[in-house]
């Protein structure tokens, strides 16, 4: 297979914009939909021309900033990463079914795992308390997507991996 050769740049020119005008089965109902989460005229806002990444969250030079699954599936292959570990917030939207999200990665063939205490379901007010979403979006990555593991078992399985890896 032909090795492929990555640059930030070469990431960052492919632009996936998934935005609310898209048609579907139902014309007009992506934006009725936004609208209902988020309110009327959302788009509009703005504010949302001149927000950022805080600049501790800023890619640093070198670094990729990843909009496709394809596209870090390219550099997961160039660089012999199979095993992948998400933490982050909305459970059971963002974390597995995003681009490059536990969902699509796993379909690709990849170890994917989360980190039980890394992560937080969108709860509602009858659900908030006990963590009902999040746990049950813990379940769906178990049975669908991977694994699932304790923060104190995965630095554990850390520290055992390096000490392996400088004995031997």
């Amino acid at each position: 297979p032909e090795k492929l050769s990555l640059s930030r740049r070469d990431i960052e020119a492919v632009d996936v914009d998934q935005d609310d005008d898209r048609e579907g089965a139902i014309p007009g109902w992506w934006l009725e939909r936004a609208e209902l989460v988020h309110g009327p005229g959302h788009r509009d806002w703005e504010g949302g021309k001149i927000l950022d990444r805080p600049d501790s969250c800023k890619p640093d030079e070198g670094e990729y900033v990843i909009k496709t699954s394809a596209q870090f599936d390219r550099i997961l292959r160039e660089l012999g990463i199979i095993n992948l570990v998400y933490v982050g917030f909305s459970t059971q939207g963002c974390i597995q079914t995003s681009e490059a999200a536990l969902g699509p990665m796993n379909d690709l063939g990849y170890r994917c795992m989360i980190i039980r205490e890394g992560t937080h379901g969108v709860e509602f007010p009858d659900t908030r308390a006990e963590r009902l979403m999040t746990k049950y979006a813990l379940r769906v990555v178990e049975n669908r997507y991977g694994f699932t593991i304790g923060a104190e078992n995965f630095i554990q399985a850390c520290d055992n991996a390096t000490k392996s890896k400088i004995a031997g």
